[in-house]
């Protein structure tokens, strides 16, 4: 992403995260590795497809992890503004508008 943004680009990405909130982090740990494949093997027979996204959530960095890839990437201004009480996260930062040495 960083390669076709234009300089003084805002990138954005809404991502699934890990929740802080002790309580909630347990609730929504049980609703995704439990809940969401047994629904969705009742629903369409069918019970690997819906652990991928359990598993893709567990495997992606989220919070300072991923605000730290994204700095080292090179973006500045980063941000993270957690949404559904940290189930989601908008992630934004902004590419550099200085032009390149040539």
């Amino acid at each position: 992403m960083f390669r076709v943004l234009r300089p003084g680009g805002v990138m954005m990405i809404l991502e699934f995260s890990h929740p802080e909130q002790p309580l909630l982090k347990y609730l929504y740990a049980i609703y995704s590795s439990v809940l969401i494949p047994f629904a969705g093997k009742m629903i369409s027979g069918h019970n690997t497809a819906y652990q991928y996204l359990p598993d893709s959530v567990a495997a992606f960095p989220s919070g300072m992890d991923f605000m730290t890839l994204l700095h080292r990437c090179g973006l500045l201004q980063t941000r993270r503004i957690p949404m559904t009480m940290g189930i989601a996260s908008i992630y934004s930062g902004m590419k550099n508008s200085a032009k390149p040495i040539q």
